[in-house]
């Protein structure tokens, strides 16, 4: 049996196929919890003044400036 491209694989090589990236999506799933996880226990505070946005400034190439 040629197992070298996927049509013609076998019933196993199929199942390896799929054992493979079933593993490895777990592998990603249980890192980005853990990441998750890890982060969420940071507590993340703001210092200094609160900053009001004003009205927008577009800069052309010729630097001069536009207030919309």
């Amino acid at each position: 049996m040629n197992n070298a491209t996927i049509p013609h694989a076998d019933r196993a090589t199929h199942l390896k196929i799929v054992a493979v990236a079933l593993a490895a999506s777990i592998v990603v799933l249980a890192v980005a919890v853990a990441g998750r996880t890890m982060s969420s226990e940071t507590v993340h505070t703001a210092h200094g003044p609160v900053i009001k946005a004003t009205k927008t400034v577009i800069t052309t190439s010729n630097d001069v400036t536009t207030v919309r």
